[in-house]
């Protein structure tokens, strides 16, 4: 039960939800709302989540980079802003696309990055692709959402995710409900013989990633953490 995407219990921050043509309207961004959001902001990076209203982007850095760990800074993106992020590799296997945030290992060095937000900054068209979300899902958290219905609708909000596998926000109760299906079915136990070479093997994280990014070091060091 972790981020981790090979967890039996997949639990990360939150998801992308889509409307499947079943969105409240408070559920979702009216294209009219991403027009005036977008036309308001004047200035380009933020790091601290103050000002959304007024910046394009924000940083959403952690001092690691982790394979599956999307931070939760990252979905402060609903509030119609750019996630900056530190490694596209780290989303590979997700489901999230990969069109909605900017990966600084995208670019050979900084003056790249800088130089592509900047023609961001002029270009609003462009800019406004990174919101092409909005057409598709909800603005709302994942957990506000799943807690709306009771338990009955609950695995039927969670079959609309047409077979990807859907996050847990009510994690004990899955731990419970897997070990009772498997007990059921008779399925054979599922052990981990050593969970330390699991949550802890060389490169599942790496440490001090933006300076190794700043050194051009970092599709030698993908190479060898093997990271689909």
């Amino acid at each position: 039960m972790t981020y981790r995407v090979d967890s039996d219990i997949y639990y990360p921050y939150d998801t992308f939800i889509p409307c499947n043509g079943e969105c409240q309207v408070d559920e979702y961004w009216t294209e009219k709302e991403v027009l005036e959001n977008v036309r308001r902001k004047t200035k380009l990076v933020m790091q601290a989540l103050s000002d959304c209203e007024n910046h394009m982007f924000y940083l959403a850095f952690e001092n690691s980079v982790c394979k599956d760990y999307i931070t939760e800074k990252f979905w402060n993106l609903k509030h119609l802003i750019v996630p900056i992020v530190l490694s596209r590799r780290v989303f590979k296997q997700t489901k999230i696309p990969d069109n909605v945030y900017i990966a600084v290992d995208d670019f050979n060095n900084i003056t790249e990055l800088a130089n592509y937000l900047l023609y961001l900054q002029r270009n609003k068209t462009e800019y406004l692709k990174y919101f092409d979300w909005t057409k598709t899902y909800r603005k709302t958290t994942y957990r506000l959402i799943y807690n709306k219905y009771d338990i009955i609708a609950r695995q039927a909000y969670i079959n609309s995710f047409n077979g990807t596998n859907a996050p847990s926000y009510n994690p004990l109760c899955n731990l419970c409900e897997l070990a009772h299906k498997q007990h059921k079915n008779g399925h054979p136990r599922h052990i981990i013989r050593d969970i330390w070479k699991y949550w802890k093997s060389p490169y599942i994280c790496i440490e001090n990633w933006a300076d190794i990014w700043l050194k051009g070091r970092h599709k030698e060091v993908y190479e060898k953490a093997n990271w689909q």
